[in-house]
């Protein structure tokens, strides 16, 4: 957690060694899926069905179909992806204990298929996208962290990166273990960010600050944010916050 946060403040200081604050960027597209519920920002963007090789429909779990549909909807060229996630693909996790327990023979595809970042890997190998990705998990605070560092390499790269967050709840033998997930649904998120701006274009503008914040943001209030009349949203990431704006400049 803490390498990770570091590293994508690292990118940030660009300028005399601070750490460069205020700059801007552009939230251009967005699609997500909270069980059954699929949509996408802005409004009067449509949603599309990813179509996938029987091959690779029986490789992925339903999570990582999930992914690559929702990805599928903001992703029209070949660009960076950064990916966040807490639990990871929990399903495919939980068969590969029982495995264990029951001393039975790992599932190859399941055993292949169980490091973090398998279905970004997937999704690149399928799309034949090259450019890097990176996979990273920060506990309760992964949605702000993932998009910290996609915003530091868009911001320092100077080039679209689309951010991808997925997460789904825990087994229910955890319930006892783990006390802060706040992860209740299948929820999966993509955006395109990018410091270009065309004039009338719906956008939400996004920056990050070093003024620190108490409160902690969920995917889920992001979403909200997306689907109501709010036209502010700021929350808290590492040691500081991003401030978004909806905006047609």
């Amino acid at each position: 957690l803490k390498r990770e946060s570091l590293f994508a403040k690292k990118r940030l200081s660009m300028r005399k060694g601070r750490v460069v604050s205020n700059l801007k960027c552009y939230i251009k597209k967005c699609s997500w899926q909270i069980s059954d519920e699929k949509m996408v920002w802005p409004e009067n963007q449509s949603l599309s069905k990813t179509t996938l090789p029987p091959i690779l429909k029986r490789r992925l779990s339903s999570l990582g179909r999930v992914v690559l549909d929702v990805i599928g909807n903001v992703v029209s060229e070949h660009m960076i992806v950064i990916t966040s996630s807490r639990n990871g693909d929990t399903d495919r996790m939980m068969r590969l204990f029982e495995q264990v327990r029951d001393k039975t023979d790992f599932s190859p595809t399941d055993f292949s298929l169980s490091v973090h970042n398998a279905i970004i890997a997937t999704y690149s190998i399928h799309t034949n996208n090259t450019h890097m990705n990176v996979s990273l998990s920060g506990g309760k605070n992964s949605f702000a962290l993932g998009l910290m560092e996609a915003y530091a390499l868009c911001i320092t790269e100077k080039t679209p990166v689309c951010y991808l967050y997925y997460d789904e709840p825990l087994h229910a033998i955890y319930d006892n273990e783990v006390s802060d997930v706040d992860i209740k649904n299948e929820i999966c998120v993509a955006l395109i960010l990018s410091c270009d701006f065309r004039s009338g274009e719906q956008s939400i503008s996004l920056y990050y600050t070093d003024a620190h914040l108490s409160q902690k943001c969920s995917a889920d209030q992001f979403i909200d944010f997306l689907k109501n009349d709010s036209m502010h949203l700021t929350i808290s990431c590492a040691n500081g916050s991003f401030s978004m704006e909806k905006c047609h400049e």
